[in-house]
């Protein structure tokens, strides 16, 4: 839904407005950085034979919480209240 506010750790597809094409990671073309090890990203849409949309081109976007020594919100505890 474009323009509106999404949810976090909720897997997406995020389409270049231009080429109307998914973004893909390709895993195949890893090279290391300072930040650590990076991926090639592209403007393709890689679909299966059901023409349903390839992990290739699936994201989710990870939130942190500055205030704890945990990485991302999949290594936090989860909270007493959704227990």
């Amino acid at each position: 839904m474009e323009g509106f506010m999404g949810q976090a750790n909720k897997k997406l597809l995020i389409i270049h407005s231009k080429t109307n094409r998914c973004l893909a990671v390709l895993r195949k073309h890893a090279q290391w950085t300072f930040f650590g090890k990076e991926f090639e990203v592209a403007t393709h849409t890689y679909m299966n034979s059901h023409k349903v949309e390839e992990d290739l081109n699936h994201w989710i976007l990870v939130t942190a919480n500055p205030s704890d020594d945990v990485h991302t919100m999949y290594d936090r505890p989860e909270p007493p209240f959704e227990k």
